[in-house]
């Protein structure tokens, strides 16, 4: 279903049959390959092109252009163009790309070769110029060729290109073999694997693996890619085959590492009691509590309350009294979601922890209440989160504790960014102008210019899964965003003039 924030800005005729006729083109792309293991690629077409996610990233572009750290706006910039390109909008991306490499070449050998040499092949191939990317990833060492190749093969799938990504990822095989230490490469194989639903090819690798902590990783991202798939089961065998292969780990806390995910898939796909019996055998509690916290927001969903409540009991208990462990935010959003709100309340009035948990956890409130559509009470609570975000707690806590501090500017900025881009994912089910008009408020406030960065590409992501057009407010405060500068570039800028 398409939303829109503002009815003020309609679509052309014009722009509306354009929009049509790229869907018609992407369509008549074709389908993925169906994998040789029977199940079926589950990663949706690249997405078309979106006005309000664009305009994000463009504003977060614009914040990065202003900073003076060349490595740190490189991997903004990368990461924009990789946006970008999922959204369709290819020609922008590929100018980002370029002044990318650019300042890549100019940097110090140890920060050039951090990442950009495996990344940049990736965003070509999720631009559709497979050649470009391949012809990169041969120019890297070995290692750095797998993972390259990897992310190449990830995009073709994303693409419906089975066959060839097949035929990239047995490259990387091979490669992968002739190294002595592959690290953690063989989690990096199993995930593009999983990526495109080959979940018997990615199992194969699970298995190979000899070293726990690296086959519980291959198992974990098998079972993280399976949540994103939509609900999609694996084959029984693939499923069985996941669980029989964590047996094989010796050491219990990867064993529980790999459980997790594998029952927290089960739990996403709705088989709340296949969940709860793994969570049995996990053995590490901070483990088990969120597998409790998936199945019961798995529960809410059904409507179960009251079962989904038992279940929240002992999250609850571990997030009140053990300080750091268990972040209380996304149970307070649980309870909210489950209509207990004074409950959600209550864990933030007596749980032991700083001011950036707590701000996220009141924003989870807000939320919800902003999703069921009582804008007034979200708007009051959003309100309550920002002025504990800036001024800290100020509330008795855990006496095994002392009083924590106010938060200073880095942690001031954190806080916001939090509250920001968990308020803002209520548009998702309420496409109320307020509720994004409120998020990039908030984002102006943020200093950092990292941070304010990491923010508007949160809030892009979360544009990028609905239609929105921006309305006239919105335009103005991401002017504003865009134009500011943080208190410490003031500072230089101030300081140059005076000299």
């Amino acid at each position: 279903m398409r939303h829109a924030i503002s009815a003020g800005r309609q679509l052309s005729v014009g722009r509306f049959y354009l929009l049509l006729l790229v869907c018609v083109i992407l369509v008549s792309a074709g389908r993925a390959a169906a994998p040789a293991d029977g199940t079926e690629s589950t990663s949706p077409a690249p997405g078309e092109a979106k006005e309000a996610p664009a305009a994000l990233l463009k504003c977060a572009l614009r914040v990065a252009n202003q900073t003076e750290q060349n490595d740190a706006r490189a991997g903004a910039k990368l990461d924009i163009a990789r946006k970008l390109a999922d959204l369709g909008r290819t020609d922008e991306a590929a100018k980002l790309l370029s002044e990318v490499r650019e300042t890549v070449k100019a940097l110090p050998p140890a920060v050039r070769v951090f990442g950009f040499p495996v990344q940049i092949p990736g965003v070509y191939a999720r631009m559709g110029r497979f050649e470009e990317a391949l012809s990169l990833a041969d120019k890297e060492d070995r290692a750095a060729s797998v993972q390259a190749r990897c992310r190449i093969a990830s995009a073709m799938f994303r693409a419906g290109k089975g066959d060839m990504g097949l035929r990239v990822m047995k490259v990387a095989r091979r490669q992968m073999a002739e190294l002595e230490e592959p690290g953690a490469l063989p989690n990096v194989v199993a995930e593009a694997y999983a990526r495109g639903a080959y979940y018997g090819r990615a199992l194969e690798i699970a298995r190979e693996t000899q070293e726990d902590w690296n086959k519980a990783g291959a198992l974990s991202v098998i079972a993280a890619q399976w949540m994103k798939s939509g609900g999609k089961r694996p084959p029984e065998n693939v499923i069985s085959g996941l669980i029989e292969t964590t047996k094989d780990i010796g050491a219990s806390e990867h064993e529980s590492h790999a459980l997790r995910y594998i029952a927290e898939a089960f739990a996403k796909a709705g088989e709340v009691e296949k969940a709860l019996w793994l969570c049995d055998r996990i053995s590490d509690s901070e483990y088990r509590v969120k597998v409790k916290m998936c199945a019961a927001e798995a529960l809410i969903e059904e409507g179960d309350i009251d079962r989904a409540l038992n279940l929240l009991d002992e999250p609850y208990e571990m997030a009140r009294d053990l300080h750091g462990v268990l972040p209380p935010s996304k149970i307070t959003g649980l309870y909210a979601r489950a209509g207990r709100y004074e409950r959600a309340l209550e864990l933030v009035r007596t749980a032991s922890e700083h001011s950036g948990w707590l701000s996220e956890a009141l924003a989870w409130v807000a939320r919800v209440r902003a999703e069921k559509g009582d804008m007034e009470a979200g708007m009051e609570t959003l309100s309550k989160a920002l002025e504990m975000a800036v001024e800290g707690a100020n509330k008795p806590v855990h006496p095994d504790f002392p009083p924590p501090e106010p938060p200073d500017a880095w942690q001031m900025d954190g806080n916001l960014k939090a509250v920001a881009t968990t308020w803002a994912g209520a548009v998702l089910k309420n496409p109320d102008s307020r509720i994004l008009n409120e998020a990039l408020k908030t984002i102006a406030r943020i200093e950092r210019p990292w941070d304010r960065i990491t923010a508007l590409k949160k809030l892009a992501d979360i544009c990028g899964q609905i239609e929105l057009v921006l309305d006239q407010e919105s335009r103005e405060i991401l002017d504003d965003i865009c134009s500011a500068k943080s208190s410490g570039e003031k500072n230089e800028e101030t300081g140059s003039q005076q000299k």
